[in-house]
């Protein structure tokens, strides 16, 4: 049985924070956390110091300490994003290690040598991506979300980072990641790649990325300009009712619209707010 990658990207969205900092000592509080070989269960001191000590042996005090933050909330290591969104769902166990996520739940999939430029890398959400010191060494997987610029490696990547970071939206070209994977044995990738529209009739929509369009805004007042393409991406500015701006493409319910303020001048805009006019 397959998942549609769209839902488990909007599953895990709403709990993560954009960061490529540590956490602080108080995370917000929608924030999952990650402790080492944890599978989604709420974080005890006990399930803590357990983990610990299986993890970091004689110092685990050390490993706890930078992850008490994470205690009442809960707790996933990279794989178990994946792995425990799909036994939620449909009550089957996939437990696995990232290296083994690499070599056998992705028909698609990069080269056994190391590629930090990512070559061939499909440009649609959901892709995995992996890092380590070898293929057949492989230690953490993250997933694509989003795009926030044209280049191929300008996507902002979903991952369970680390006790000092938990679950974290970051950017692909701050982290090390060296190969990448279509993971289809379990999931459909039901999202559009990037810059074209799976649903029909849906005019809003750019065909292709790099065709601009001219968008008014509809909003009953203003609509907030956002970092990335979901409400977790705290907005940064407005654009008033009639105000007339460029899209240049399209992810999902969201255009891409020319901002000066947004990075690398692309900023986020919800596409319920906003009507095509030429």
């Amino acid at each position: 049985m397959k998942l549609k990658i769209s839902e488990l990207l909007k599953a895990y969205d709403a709990h993560s924070v954009m960061t490529n900092g540590k956490a602080p000592e108080n995370p917000p509080a929608y924030q999952y956390g990650y402790v080492f070989g944890a599978a989604g269960e709420t974080c005890t001191e006990a399930s803590l110091e357990r983990r610990a000590r299986s993890y970091a042996g004689a110092q685990w005090q050390s490993y706890y300490t930078r992850a008490r933050k994470w205690i009442g909330r809960r707790v996933y290591d990279c794989n178990s994003l994946m792995e425990v969104f799909y036994k939620e769902q449909t009550g089957q166990s996939i437990d696995t290690k990232a290296k083994l996520n690499y070599a056998s739940w992705c028909g698609k999939r990069s080269g056994a040598k190391a590629d930090k430029a990512l070559s061939g890398m499909p440009q649609m959400p959901g892709v995995a991506v992996f890092s380590g010191p070898s293929a057949a060494g492989i230690t953490h997987v993250g997933v694509l979300l989003a795009k926030h610029g044209e280049g191929p490696l300008d996507w902002y990547v979903l991952e369970a980072r680390g006790a000092d970071y938990g679950v974290v939206k970051t950017t692909l070209k701050s982290r090390d990641f060296a190969w990448w994977g279509v993971m289809d044995k379990f999931f459909e990738y039901d999202l559009p790649a990037y810059g074209k529209s799976t649903q029909k009739g849906d005019s809003g929509a750019n065909e292709e990325s790099g065709k601009s369009e001219l968008l008014e805004i509809t909003a009953a007042k203003s609509v907030y300009l956002r970092s990335g393409p979901a409400p977790s991406f705290k907005p940064y500015g407005t654009l008033r009712r009639g105000t007339r701006v460029t899209s240049v493409g399209r992810t999902g319910d969201w255009y891409e619209v020319l901002d000066a303020r947004g990075e690398d001048g692309i900023a986020y805009i919800s596409a319920r707010y906003a009507k095509v006019v030429s």
